[in-house]
C-alpha cells in the first residue's frame, strides 16, 4: 500500500469514527426539527418558502449550539473564539440556505413535491458541503496555533550523540 493510500484510509477512518457521525446525528435531529417547524407553519397558512426560512434560521442556531457542545468541544486555544465560529457558521448556513431556496421552489412549484419533503431533500443534499465547511473553516485551528516552535512537543527534536 502506498503512503498516499494509507493516509487516505486513515482520513476515512477518522471521519467515520470521529466527528462526522456526531455532526450527522445533530444534522439529522436539526433537519427533523426544521421539517416539523415548517410543517406547522405551512399548516397555519404561512407560505412554504417563508416557513422554510423561519425553520432554517431556528435550526441554524440550535445546531450550532449542539455542535459546540457535542462535536467540536475541546478545541481549547487551537480554535477561534466562539463568537467568530458562530459568525462563520451563521454566515455560511445563510448563504447555503439562499442557494437551496431555488431548488426548494423547483421541487415544490414545478415538480409537485410536498414542501416539507422537498425541504428535507435539500437539507440532506447539502450535508457534505456543510460538514466540509464547518470542519475546515469554522473549527479549523488558527494559523498561529499551527506554527511549530522549538518548545512545541510535536516539533522534530535533535538527537544527542
Amino acid at each position: 500500500m502506498t503512503r498516499n493510500s494509507a493516509q487516505g484510509l486513515m482520513r476515512i477512518r477518522q471521519r467515520l469514527c470521529g466527528r462526522m457521525p456526531k455532526f450527522a446525528l445533530i444534522g439529522a435531529f436539526g433537519a427533523g426539527v426544521n421539517v416539523a417547524i415548517m410543517t406547522v407553519l405551512v399548516a397555519w397558512g404561512v407560505n412554504y418558502l417563508i416557513a422554510a426560512l423561519i425553520a432554517t434560521e431556528t435550526t441554524i442556531v440550535s445546531n450550532f449550539l449542539m455542535q459546540e457542545r457535542f462535536v467540536f468541544a475541546g478545541l481549547g486555544p487551537l480554535g477561534r473564539s466562539k463568537a467568530i465560529r458562530f459568525l462563520h457558521s451563521f454566515g455560511f448556513n445563510n448563504a447555503e440556505t439562499l442557494a437551496r431556496v431555488p431548488f426548494l421552489w423547483l421541487l415544490v412549484d414545478k415538480m409537485g413535491v410536498v414542501s416539507p419533503l422537498a425541504q428535507l431533500g435539500t437539507l440532506s443534499a447539502a450535508f457534505i458541503v456543510r460538514y466540509t465547511f464547518h470542519s475546515r473553516v469554522v473549527y479549523a485551528p488558527t494559523p498561529a496555533a499551527t506554527d511549530c516552535t522549538p518548545s512545541d512537543t510535536t516539533a522534530p527534536r535533535e538527537v544527542a550523540r
